[in-house]
């Protein structure tokens, strides 16, 4: 777990604005809560988590 990394969006509504990730338009997961998971380090490797676009990459 990486409680510094989590978000409570349950109690929250759209309010029109416009967020990006990535240079994307990004849509906040309203209604959720987000729990952020450090993984990095924690397997064989850690190739599968960061080359955009690639084979190996495995978006959770």
């Amino acid at each position: 777990m990486k409680p510094a990394f989590d978000d409570d969006f349950t109690h929250i509504t759209d309010d029109g604005r416009v967020f990006k990730r990535g240079g994307y338009p990004y849509r906040r997961p309203y209604g959720w809560n987000r729990i952020a998971l450090k993984v990095k380090g924690q397997y064989e490797n850690d190739i599968w988590l960061g080359a955009p676009h690639h084979c190996t990459e495995y978006n959770l």
